[in-house]
């Protein structure tokens, strides 16, 4: 059966609908509810009786023109499915428009998929809860939308999916930063969510007291960000974001991830769009794996009192091609190269490979580079830390400071890892304008370190660590 509600301002005994109950028994049934557009509380359930059934809702606000201003949608899961639109009319056409309030309250059992179709004003749609075995399907209006869910409770509560087609100016936020397996764990290990991120998909599994829990799936299209709020035990975050059938076409969109109080692991490839990183507490560690053309990477941890790792890793990559040029600054980790492109109509071409990579509260910058002879080019580093370069076999050139560049800019250590074949040149030849030096830089030399010692000004200044 297919069930249509429709209500219109021709029929004033009707403010709304009121304790209205349907139940579709057997089959596939189909429940359209459009906008209302008379001032009230309506109140719908649907309480499908049938067995193995594929019944759906649709709440239709896709073409009303009667809504004024901002809708507000929730989605909430109590063992009843339930959707509920809050926001306003536009009453008294052609004297004094006017907005009224107007309200949707669906509940809903036995239901496979619940389609809501926003309107074009800017909604906000909140997803606390959705059943297992239920689709929620978010059509956004082109207003701009925000998707939250979440937030109020943990993404445990999503047993379900949910579903959002953007418009290209639609944010989705999955906040879980209310989840803290650590104080409901009783045996086992400690859990750690997994949330596993692609172009179109983020599947989260939690692991409660040794069992995982069903996977938490959340579907999108066409967004404009997509930020993802980790909780309090340790999460992973695993972001690849290669389309199959696609080839090179990354997504293109920016994404945010935050860690929370504990240890998190972040590993990334393939974003072309910018990714933005934050552990939080904890010592986290970000991989940054090999990507063809990506976007930049910027980790900005904000806990304090950690022993934050990234870890730069070219070395299994084998589209790489030639030499790849490294360099680090303050901050700033960057990567120049060319990557092979294999096309049934071209063969193998190149393309060029750039990635930058800011940071800030990392105590250890780890880069393992491709084994193609590579040169690093050493400008600066921020002072607390350390940068460990684990040169390839091809061969590697290791450069720090030089005929542009002061040795005083490298204020954490740098380690080189070499092959036999790797060479280190440490150059000192650069001198900054305007400084005064008490005495010349003084150099202890070992089989496995060198150390500079400079004063400028009158002021000793740290040692400088190879």
């Amino acid at each position: 059966e297919i069930y249509t509600l429709s209500l219109h301002d021709a029929l004033p005994i009707f403010q709304g609908w009121n304790n209205v109950t349907l139940d579709g028994k057997g089959g596939n049934d189909t429940y359209n509810l459009p906008a209302a557009n008379v001032q009230g509380i309506h109140t719908v359930t649907v309480s499908d009786s049938g067995s193995g059934d594929m019944n759906s809702v649709n709440v239709n606000d896709a073409s009303n023109d009667e809504i004024a201003g901002t809708t507000t949608y929730s989605a909430s899961y109590d063992g009843t499915g339930h959707i509920v639109r809050t926001g306003n009319l536009v009453s008294g056409r052609g004297g004094r428009p006017k907005p009224v309030f107007d309200e949707l309250n669906l509940s809903y059992s036995n239901v496979k998929t619940v389609t809501v179709n926003g309107n074009n004003a800017g909604n906000q749609f909140n997803a606390t809860g959705i059943g297992p075995g239920t689709e929620v399907v978010y059509n956004a209006g082109t207003g701009g939308d925000n998707v939250t869910a979440g937030n109020t409770t943990t993404l445990d509560m999503i047993a379900g999916t949910l579903t959002v087609h953007g418009q290209g100016n639609t944010n989705l936020t999955l906040d879980d930063h209310l989840e803290d397996d650590q104080a409901i764990i009783t045996f086992g290990p400690l859990p750690a969510p997994v949330y596993a991120i692609n172009a179109s998909t983020v599947t989260r599994v939690d692991t409660v007291n040794g069992a995982a829990l069903d996977p938490n799936t959340f579907n999108y299209t066409n967004l404009a960000n997509l930020t993802i709020i980790g909780g309090q035990s340790d999460n992973v975050f695993n972001v690849d974001g290669t389309m199959p059938g696609a080839f090179l076409a990354l997504p293109n969109f920016p994404l945010v991830i935050k860690g929370g109080a504990s240890a998190d692991t972040f590993t990334v490839q393939n974003w072309k769009g910018t990714v933005n990183l934050d552990g939080e507490g904890g010592n986290d560690v970000y991989n940054l794996n090999y990507s063809l053309n990506p976007g930049q990477i910027s980790i900005t941890d904000s806990g304090t009192g950690d022993a934050n790792t990234v870890n730069i890793n070219d070395q299994l990559d084998v589209d790489l091609a030639g030499s790849v040029s490294y360099s680090s600054s303050k901050g700033l980790f960057y990567r120049n190269g060319q990557a092979r492109v294999v096309s049934r109509t071209s063969g193998v071409t190149t393309t060029p490979d750039v990635e930058s990579v800011s940071y800030s509260n990392i105590a250890t910058v780890n880069v393992q580079p491709y084994n193609n002879g590579n040169n690093f080019q050493v400008d600066g580093i921020s002072k607390g830390t350390s940068i460990v370069y684990y040169a390839g076999t091809g061969g590697d050139a290791v450069t720090a400071g030089g005929a542009a560049n002061s040795l005083d800019s490298l204020q954490g250590p740098l380690t080189v890892n070499g092959q036999g074949n790797t060479t280190l040149t440490i150059g000192d030849n650069y001198e900054p304008p305007n400084i005064s030096r008490g005495s010349s830089p003084v150099y202890t030399i070992t089989d496995t370190s060198v150390t500079r010692v400079d004063t400028v000004n009158g002021t000793q200044l740290a040692p400088n660590t190879f």
